[in-house]
């Protein structure tokens, strides 16, 4: 799961930042504000990551987080599209973030709901549940947007 989220926002940076630079040069693009935006969503996501890796020990607050995760990332992704001027929203890199987001809100609000009604958070069936759906999560991601995790290389 964090590969996915770590390809997904390198490949989601390169396409921004360096590849579309190769065929025109748009200023707005790389707006101070975009730039600041873009980094410390990813700073923060990475804080969240070690978060979530120091809370295995405590499923209720690991659920929390990676549900958190989630939803936050989902608001980078729309900020990443719509910052993005419109003729170039078309790329894979920049289209795809919408599927990535749709997917994070889909099972987010699903893992949240488990959680939210579930008794005992510690239980082997929560568990299951969730490892269940971030592994779909993962999955639909991979299946929906293979083209932009591993484009086609070119000459």
């Amino acid at each position: 799961m964090f590969a996915r989220f770590l390809l997904g926002d390198l490949r989601y940076l390169d396409s921004r930042y360096v590849e579309l630079q190769y065929e025109h040069f748009d200023p707005k693009r790389y707006r101070g504000v975009s730039r600041f935006v873009d980094f410390y969503s990813l700073l923060i996501l990475g804080i969240l990551f070690y978060a979530l890796a120091a809370s295995l020990s405590n499923p209720p607050m690991f659920y929390w987080i990676f549900i958190f995760i989630l939803f936050f990332n989902s608001t980078w992704l729309c900020h990443c599209y719509y910052s993005t001027p419109a003729n170039d929203r078309n790329k894979p890199e920049i289209k795809n973030t919408r599927k990535w987001a749709t997917n994070n809100i889909l099972i987010g609000f699903l893992l949240f709901t488990f959680v939210f009604y579930s008794e005992n958070l510690s239980s082997v069936c929560l568990l299951s549940i969730f490892f269940i759906l971030a592994n779909i999560n993962s999955l639909i991601d991979y299946l929906l947007t293979w083209d932009t995790y591993f484009p086609k290389l070119q000459k």
